[in-house]
């Protein structure tokens, strides 16, 4: 069993793991995700985030787009 990283957020962990199943874009460019933490979380006592935040692709440009 892996140790986990008491030092990683929770909401970098979420985004890793959405990224790894592909809930996230895998593809070059840039994205942009909204992160939303429950009221209790520690991210508003300036401490690391220890819920389980909703996140979600707010918009993605790929990086062959056209301006």
């Amino acid at each position: 069993m892996k140790k986990r990283d008491k030092k990683i957020p929770n909401y970098v962990r979420k985004i890793n793991y959405l990224h790894r199943i592909g809930a996230l874009p895998h593809d070059v460019g840039v994205h942009q995700v909204s992160v939303s933490h429950d009221t209790w979380c520690g991210i508003w006592q300036d401490r690391r985030c220890d819920c389980n935040p909703d996140i979600h692709v707010k918009w993605s440009q790929p990086a062959v787009a056209q301006n």
